[in-house]
């Protein structure tokens, strides 16, 4: 693997806005003080990056389709061309815990998408699909003034050596933000790395399915900030032949009376391998919190591996936190029912697999959509 401070350097951005640049430069300083992951550290047991090459990254095709026209929604290079002020309000701010992969996508990204839905607004369902033909690295960015509401659908196809992306969400006061995330790529190495903040009475639905990548990282962290935010986090994937794919889904708890709840189902096949962590913390000042997490992976083959890391830090003492996790192999008895009304049992766990996927698809609210997830669960389960 190339050095990566070498590959990544001040030259680079030299060429952005004095505004963007100086708040490149702001992240650059600290990621030049943070340390590659390796396996070793907690974050990343589990999942090899030791071989990874970040190096070369560009977007290669980004397609939106536009549906209002009070909503600003292109791509990132033309929003800071064209709402400079806009932009700058929410640009690379520093406010989550982050590694250094995601923070050099924030810093050198080619391209990305920007979202900007203004108070009151209801923008519907807007859509994004990146085709990977080369190496991607890129940055998204998305604004929901007070009241707002958008549905947001994130498609990744094609085939590339490596793609890391960097997403920041801001939900305001009373606004609502429903995020699609489809991950169906060939043998890529995916890293994904997503944070919300989510301010009073906000609400965040995210619904994410990992499909393919030979290794496949997405994280989701949710920072309530305000009294009132609330999001739901559903997570899922089906790894066959020898994929490996690592899913992070935390809450972070700032402010009280904030809900939140997580699930994460996985399904392994042949020589599939995954890891899951999930943290929920709870700040001193967060009282009354509720929040759930959960994880249920099932391995279909032999030699299929399955890792579960969920967590609890709790800082204050009136709230409702609970964590749960399985993991295990199909259920012989349930095989052997469906056998016995003619099935093989190649067609018997794929009627599992898509059972098993399908409550977390019925938490997305378009028809269209759910269509979408349920081809790639059947195309998997094949």
């Amino acid at each position: 693997m190339k050095n990566f401070d070498s590959v990544f350097n001040e030259q680079a951005l030299k060429q952005d806005a004095d505004w963007v640049m100086k708040r490149k430069h702001e992240l650059f300083r600290k990621l030049k003080e943070m340390p590659m992951p390796r396996e070793r550290d907690e974050e990343w047991r589990y999942t090899e990056i030791e071989k990874i090459d970040v190096s070369g990254t560009e977007l290669s095709d980004f397609q939106p389709k536009l549906t209002e026209s009070d909503v600003i929604f292109m791509d990132m290079k033309t929003a800071i061309r064209k709402h400079p002020e806009l932009v700058k309000k929410y640009f690379l701010l520093d406010g989550a815990k982050e590694d250094k992969v995601s923070i050099a996508s924030k810093i050198f990204w080619t391209n990305g998408v920007f979202i900007y839905v203004p108070k009151g607004i209801d923008a519907g369902i807007l859509s994004s699909k990146v085709i990977l033909d080369k190496d991607t690295m890129s940055y998204t960015l998305i604004v929901l003034e007070e009241g707002a509401s958008v549905r947001y659908f994130e498609e990744t196809t094609g085939n590339a050596g490596l793609m890391t992306d960097a997403t920041d969400v801001y939900v305001g006061r009373n606004a609502s933000l429903d995020f699609y995330v489809m991950q169906n790529t060939g043998d890529s190495k995916i890293f994904s790395n997503k944070n919300a903040f989510i301010d009073k009475d906000g609400r965040l639905q995210w619904v994410a399915g990992c499909f393919g990548g030979k290794l496949a990282r997405l994280k989701i962290d949710n920072h309530f900030r305000e009294p009132g935010a609330s999001a739901e986090t559903n997570s899922f994937f089906v790894g066959s032949g020898t994929q490996h794919i690592d899913i992070t889904t935390n809450a972070i708890h700032i402010a009280p009376n904030t809900t939140n709840n997580i699930s994460n189902k996985g399904i392994l096949r042949q020589d599939a391998s995954s890891v899951y962590r999930g943290m929920i913390k709870i700040g001193k000042e967060a009282q009354k919190t509720i929040s759930y997490l959960s994880d249920n992976t099932i391995m279909l083959g032999e030699k299929a591996l399955a890792n579960s890391i969920p967590g609890l830090m709790i800082d204050a003492n009136d709230v409702k936190a609970s964590h749960g996790s399985t993991i295990g192999q199909i259920d012989e008895h349930q095989l052997f029912y469906l056998r016995s009304r003619g099935l093989t049992r190649e067609q018997a766990e794929k009627l599992i697999i898509e059972g098993f996927i399908e409550p977390s698809i019925e938490m997305i609210k378009d028809e269209d959509l759910r269509d979408e997830y349920r081809k790639a669960v059947e195309a998997k389960a094949a």
